[in-house]
């Protein structure tokens, strides 16, 4: 069953969300920024602290589109990247903005995942929405993807989707056509996941993705400015979606 939201793209739903922040005033200050500005209505946006460019290092609520859906579907939560080695930069210059550096949150989000500390947002987060959180997965090595885009689609990594509504999780997707992701796709908890992933070999030269979120069927809106019956508005996505993410936001 897929949830639905009054929100024809990412970044109306993004700016939507954005303003009701602003309106109640909650901490922390955020900035709605799209990954694409030449292309807002159809690139990834996030929520993001701050003014600084999000790419690639910080925790980020996230608002994208599921290409395998086409762009009906949005997906709604919490994104964290890994990137590159400093030794990928010694064979690309083009690299600078992709090599993980002190204060990237990746560590910290695998040490967090490992030791139980997601269980409970996870948990959290399916009671207020009535659906599994969808936690997706994907890597790839630097020689199989754009290494100065890592957004761009088509590339030739690795991808598993599971289900989570506490801390166990179940694989629902799988694409494994680098097998960097074979060993992880056993895992059964979010805990083993986080475990998984930092035991991977050869991490310097592969870039990780990890998106926990809940997917929305995306709706206009019906005459006169209504929110179709049972669609989500910006203030739902915020309290029952993205609130609980909040201190991986960083």
């Amino acid at each position: 069953m897929n949830l639905q939201c009054a929100f024809p793209s990412a970044q109306s739903a993004a700016t939507s969300v954005h303003r009701y922040h602003k309106d109640i005033a909650a901490p922390p200050s955020l900035t709605a920024r799209p990954y694409n500005r030449f292309e807002p209505t159809h690139t990834t946006w996030w929520l993001v602290p701050g003014t600084e460019w999000p790419a690639y290092g910080r925790g980020k609520l996230i608002f994208h589109y599921l290409s395998s859906e086409g762009r009906n579907l949005l997906n709604v939560g919490l994104h964290v990247e890994k990137g590159f080695g400093r030794v990928v930069a010694k064979v690309d210059t083009r690299v600078r903005n992709s090599i993980m550096k002190e204060g990237w949150l990746w560590p910290q989000l695998l040490r967090d995942l490992a030791a139980g500390a997601l269980d409970a947002v996870a948990r959290q987060v399916a009671e207020q929405t009535g659906v599994p959180v969808r936690v997706g997965v994907s890597a790839s090595y630097y020689q199989d993807m754009d290494p100065t885009d890592p957004y761009q689609e088509g590339a030739g990594g690795d991808d598993l989707v599971f289900d989570a509504q506490g801390p166990r999780i179940g694989l629902v997707e799988q694409k494994l056509n680098v097998d960097l992701l074979r060993g992880v796709a056993k895992s059964r908890s979010l805990a083993e996941l986080g475990r998984g992933i930092g035991a991977i070999p050869k991490q310097e030269w592969a870039w990780f993705s990890l998106i926990l979120g809940i997917p929305f069927k995306m709706v206009t809106l019906v005459s006169g400015g209504g929110v179709p019956a049972g669609a989500w508005d910006g203030p739902q996505l915020w309290d029952r979606v993205l609130v609980p993410w909040l201190p991986w936001a960083r």
